[in-house]
């Protein structure tokens, strides 16, 4: 991060590393301690150097550096926290948004308005990665293969690509 710290998922929860010792956080929500094996998946810094935890479960937490502890800012819908998990990418765009791909939904949780939209997934196959090209525009990889697509609207717009689609 821009302090210099190294920080890294483990099976134990979140460490940071300070270049001589370890520091160890848990994250709690709704009055319990996350399984890190179970819960957490991505850990990314976005543009403006703030900490992001995204679990698998579709539950943003962010760094709060002044109380050194993760704060919980946000979960997908009810309706799609099932024994499994939901989310299979995440991503941090250039316009502070939080990408988590869901099997129908992909969730755009704004860090700014502190709000989300859902937008309609219509790749096939399961979303393994996200990428941005420009303000509106992105790759989205699955396990079938790439999509190049076109954010406008609230809507992904597929833009079609002879070469890509081989």
């Amino acid at each position: 991060d821009d302090q210099g710290y190294m920080w890294f998922l483990t099976h134990e929860g979140i460490d940071r590393y300070n270049g001589k010792e370890f520091k160890q956080y848990s994250l709690v929500h709704d009055e319990k301690i996350l399984n890190s094996i179970q819960d957490l998946s991505w850990l990314l810094l976005d543009k403006e150097n703030a900490l992001w935890v995204i679990g698998k479960k579709g539950r943003i937490f962010k760094y709060d550096p002044i109380h050194d502890r993760f704060n919980f800012i946000y979960q997908v819908p009810e309706s799609l926290r099932e024994d499994t998990a939901p989310v299979t990418a995440c991503y941090i765009d250039d316009q502070q948004r939080i990408w988590l791909s869901c099997d129908e939904t992909i969730f755009l949780y704004d860090v700014h308005k502190k709000e989300a939209i859902s937008v309609k997934n219509s790749t096939d196959g399961e979303v393994t990665c996200i990428e941005q090209l420009n303000p509106t525009n992105f790759f989205i990889g699955t396990d079938q293969g790439l999509d190049h697509v076109e954010l406008r609207n609230n809507e992904l717009h597929f833009i079609h690509h002879e070469k890509l689609n081989e």
